[in-house]
Parts: C-alpha cells; sequence; structure tokens
C-alpha cells in the first residue's frame, strides 16, 4: 500500500483523527502532534525522515510538562519487509540528556 493509499483509507475509515501534513511543513506536524499529545491523547506520527524525529524532540523539550503519549513511526522504503516500529519520542528526549545551549 503506498502513502496516498493509506492516508485515504486512514481518512475514511479510521476512529481516530488524521491529518495530512501538505508539502514539507515538519514544523507544523511536530506542533500539532505535540498539541494533541498535551491533551492526554496518544499521537503517532508517520513520517519518512529524521528531520521530523528531531523537531519532534526538541519541541518535546520545549513543551515537557504538557506532553504525552507521542510515537513517530518511521516510513523508510527500506524497513518495507520490517515489523514497524513506534519510536518514543519522549523516551528518545530523555535518552539525550539534558540540552545544553552554547552561547
Amino acid at each position: 500500500m503506498n502513502r496516498t493509499t493509506f492516508i485515504e483509507r486512514l481518512l475514511t475509515e479510521s476512529r481516530s483523527v488524521v491529518r495530512q501534513a501538505r508539502d514539507d511543513a515538519d514544523t507544523s506536524l511536530a506542533q500539532t502532534a505535540l498539541q494533541y499529545a498535551g491533551r492526554h491523547q496518544p499521537v503517532i506520527v508517520v513520517a519518512s525522515d529524521t528531520d521530523t524525529l528531531v523537531l519532534l524532540v526538541c519541541h518535546v523539550h520545549a513543551e515537557q510538562d504538557n506532553v504525552g503519549d507521542v510515537y513517530m513511526q518511521s516510513e523508510v522504503s527500506s524497513w518495507k519487509l520490517q515489523p514497524r516500529v513506534l519510536i518514543p519520542v519522549c523516551a528518545v528526549f530523555e535518552a539525550l540528556g539534558p540540552i545544553k545551549t552554547i552561547t
């Protein structure tokens, strides 16, 4: 199943909230995901690049107190034969440790 078919299927058959970002909307995607997670709703972001994971981790850092369960599901084409893995964004943030600002 390709991405377009998958999204169309989610939009018509899912009982969950499904939003499709247009073009390169990684920042908007991260902000929307954390907005829903802040309402204590589990969120799964489906993306094909690490930029999205980095932005999710950065936004988790900014919103630490109001973040619920946020996961990223990678859609890397080389993984098509492997089981899909949900990456817990908060666990990635915690594993990285404190973010230091360089001045």
